[in-house]
């Protein structure tokens, strides 16, 4: 029987990783869910699915991984000892579950966090087999790599691996038509939709956990840490811009949103330094600047310095479909957000400031890539992943 591992930190996770529970035991394998959060794990007893919890270690590992580029410690969750204890206790758990029963294949979404990464470097060890999701931002299709996401993929190393993908040039411009006709009429993207959904209601037992059961932690839990963050995500109304973007000539910039992992593991810029630079070039080429701010977007401070900007340089905040102003703007200017494979969908060629493997990708190749390389997998279904589709992940693990 194989055993495939899996790390869970968020009810999103919880939920996808979930829905792999019937094809996974109908392949002769079992999926066992590994967590810090006390919540996932109560979530897991009442969804009757194998769930482990992960206490603290007083063993120290060597190793020569820079904890200081974790999302973690960029996020101000945890400082070093904190960081390095989480790595320690992660590395520890997964070295006693496989002793137990060997582990075949390691399962991650994003693939960022410290436990990810003691895992990770676990797998290398061990020869162990490991698979990262994340979302695509096309309808219908997710993002599986066995190195890792984004500029950690083995598309980012080597974007000629996409040319094992040949995709028909009717297949393409089949899916094409129908993608545009999604993207005219979708008014928010899901994430918002699904907020809802998300909220952990248990966040409570996280805190227990961690006070009473010895578990590692991968946040700061104290009063003052919550109130702050509380009254650092306010929502803000923002009176927004009315512009002429059919009809007019602009640069259009689509900010992200500040702590997302793109911005900080895989830039050397943030959005407010992307937004100076795309004020300088509107005023250089003396053409209007256009700029959205992620919808999920909550950081008071970044919003209240973009407001601030805008008053002192003149520009449109706009709250559009992303693809409307993609469609009509003459430069398209991203840090790496998807924004920028949706320019080169429609044609045009953005300027990418961080590190994206879609800096890479070019009229050829994007079919391969859109068609045969991405997973047909709708993140946000409830449905339990298909035989088929389950048999092109673990393909992609090989």
């Amino acid at each position: 029987m194989n055993n495939i591992f899996v790390y869970i930190e968020s009810i999103e996770m919880f939920y996808f990783f979930l829905r792999f529970s019937k094809v996974v035991s109908d392949n002769n394998s079992q999926i066992i869910f590994h967590t810090t959060k006390l919540s996932i794990f109560i979530m897991a007893l009442l969804k009757k699915t194998s769930c482990k919890l992960i206490f603290k270690t007083k063993k120290k590992y060597k190793t020569h991984v820079d904890l200081y580029d974790t999302l973690e410690l960029k996020r101000n969750f945890l400082d070093i000892e904190e960081a390095s204890l989480l790595f320690n206790s992660s590395y520890e758990h997964i070295e006693k579950v496989n002793n137990i029963s060997k582990i075949n294949l390691i399962l991650s979404f994003n693939g960022s966090s410290i436990p990810d990464i003691a895992f990770n470097l676990f797998a290398r060890r061990n020869n162990v087999k490991t698979l990262y999701f994340e979302l695509a931002n096309i309808p219908g299709k997710m993002f599986c790599d066995p190195l890792g996401v984004n500029a950690k993929s083995s598309l980012y190393k080597n974007i000629n691996i996409l040319d094992k993908y040949k995709t028909q040039s009717e297949v393409y411009h089949n899916w094409l038509k129908s993608y545009l006709k999604i993207r005219e009429n979708l008014i928010q993207i899901p994430q918002v939709n699904q907020r809802q959904k998300y909220i952990n209601y248990l966040y409570f037992f996280d805190i227990l956990g961690i006070l009473f059961l010895n578990l590692a932690k991968n946040c700061k839990f104290n009063i003052h840490r919550i109130l702050y963050n509380k009254s650092n995500k306010i929502k803000i109304n923002i009176n927004y811009d009315d512009f002429d973007y059919k009809n007019k000539n602009f640069i259009f910039l689509g900010l992200q949103l500040s702590l997302d992992s793109q911005i900080l593991l895989n830039s050397d810029i943030d959005n407010i330094e992307a937004l100076y630079k795309a004020i300088k070039i509107s005023k250089s080429k003396n053409i209007k600047l256009v700029v959205k701010i992620h919808p999920l977007e909550n950081d008071k401070k970044v919003i209240n310095k973009i407001l601030s900007l805008r008053e002192k340089y003149g520009f449109y905040l706009m709250n559009l479909n992303s693809f409307e102003l993609v469609k009509y703007a003459d430069s398209i200017l991203t840090i790496n957000s998807s924004i920028g494979l949706e320019a080169k969908i429609l044609g045009k060629t953005p300027t990418i400031y961080g590190r994206s493997f879609y800096s890479m990708i070019n009229e050829s190749n994007l079919p391969n890539y859109i068609c045969k390389y991405l997973i047909d997998l709708n993140f946000f279904s409830e449905a339990p992943i298909p035989k088929a589709v389950f048999r092109t992940i673990l393909k992609r693990a090989s």
